[in-house]
């Protein structure tokens, strides 16, 4: 199972254990192009994206997740 399909798996929530650290050589790396339409995996793997950032900006929430 590819880490995209991972991350798409409707039973997964984006947490920090999922996020590259400062420092990883994968930040500086080219990024790959993206063809449109996206595929309903990459349209989930953005919304659980946007979720995560959404959960990180909550006190609340942010302290849940850890």
């Amino acid at each position: 199972m590819s880490v995209i399909e991972k991350l798409a798996k409707p039973s997964h929530l984006i947490n920090m254990d999922d996020i590259i650290r400062e420092g990883n050589p994968t930040l500086r790396a080219v990024a790959e192009e993206v063809t449109f339409p996206l595929s309903d995996e990459e349209i989930i793997l953005g919304e659980k994206m946007l979720q995560f950032l959404k959960n990180s900006q909550d006190p609340v929430t942010a302290e849940k997740m850890g």
